[in-house]
């Protein structure tokens, strides 16, 4: 566990799993400013904590809310219930021991050293790679909302500053857009020209996911540019 403190002043933790000996680090040091983990647990929760019924209809207009995880409980399959359990640990902390903390759920992040793993940076490298035909998961039709890497780092900064009770706020965009259309914007803009092959076969996670972020406008004064 990498452990620096930056020049904003708040503890960084650098990629740590969830665990018992970091949080009673935090604890038994008093720390004095809310933990921020720039990736996936404390200050970084995720989309995948809300509940999966809600995001299987990409003919509604759904935009999903931070309390959509309130009791009774719900979450999307084995990893999202592992954030939702690192959200409740932590407010459960804040409560018992007045440790100061907060979540983030990052929706569909996209960016500079983004991995192939990861839909648009995968699209875009097999655009530069030439793929003929050009590989779609699903049949297009799923929806997300893509937040650039500059307005995550912005939202989470601005999290750790004015959040320490463990609130959870979603950080993304509220822009609904198809995979399909998402996939016609980078073969356009790379001038590739491929067939386009739909993979059904292919897991596609949640068919209607976009983030309501009127909560992050509220308690931080952000919202992404």
């Amino acid at each position: 566990m990498g452990i620096q403190v930056p020049r904003c002043g708040r503890l960084s933790l650098s990629a740590p799993p969830l665990s018992f000996e970091t949080l009673e680090f935090a604890k038994t040091n008093d720390v004095p400013y809310p933990l921020i983990l720039p990736s996936l647990t404390w200050i970084a929760g995720y989309h995948k904590k809300l509940p999966s019924d809600l995001q299987s209809d990409v003919k509604k207009e759904l935009y999903l809310t931070e309390d959509l995880t309130k009791g009774p409980k719900d979450a999307d399959n084995m990893y999202g219930w592992a954030k939702l359990m690192g959200e409740l640990t932590l407010q459960a902390y804040h409560k018992e021991y007045g440790l100061g903390a907060a979540s983030c759920r990052y929706f569909t992040v996209y960016g500079p050293r983004g991995v192939e793993n990861h839909a648009v940076i995968a699209m875009i490298a097999r655009a530069f790679t030439g793929r003929n035909p050009f590989e779609v998961w699903g049949d297009g039709t799923q929806i997300r909302n893509w937040t650039y890497i500059d307005d995550i780092v912005e939202g989470t900064i601005l999290a750790g500053e004015k959040i320490g009770d463990g609130t959870a706020v979603n950080l993304g965009t509220m822009e609904r857009i198809r995979v399909i259309d998402a996939v016609k914007m980078v073969l356009e803009f790379t001038g590739h020209k491929a067939e386009i092959k739909f993979r059904p076969d292919m897991p596609t996670g949640p068919l209607n996911r976009v983030a309501d972020n009127t909560l992050a406008k509220r308690l931080l004064g952000w919202e992404p540019k």
